[in-house]
């Protein structure tokens, strides 16, 4: 974030495409890796808890709701 006045303000520092394809490669595995270590580490019901309550209009489409074992 502190790069984008940056980039803004001053064309003269753009990096090569060589290092945003660096850059984005990197940030893209990193992502990827951490997205393993949490589906690997969490529990279902609790990533399901975590989604609803980043965006609970999405979440209401494309999650079902939760059980009531109420009977």
């Amino acid at each position: 974030m502190v790069a984008i006045p940056f980039l803004i303000f001053d064309p003269g520092s753009r990096p090569n495409p060589h290092v945003l394809v660096v850059g984005v490669g990197v940030g893209a595995m990193l992502g990827i890796a951490g997205g393993l270590v949490f589906r690997s580490f969490v529990p279902l019901e609790r990533r399901l808890q975590i989604i609803r309550s980043l965006n609970p209009r999405l979440a209401r489409h494309l999650i079902p709701a939760p059980k009531n074992d109420k009977d």
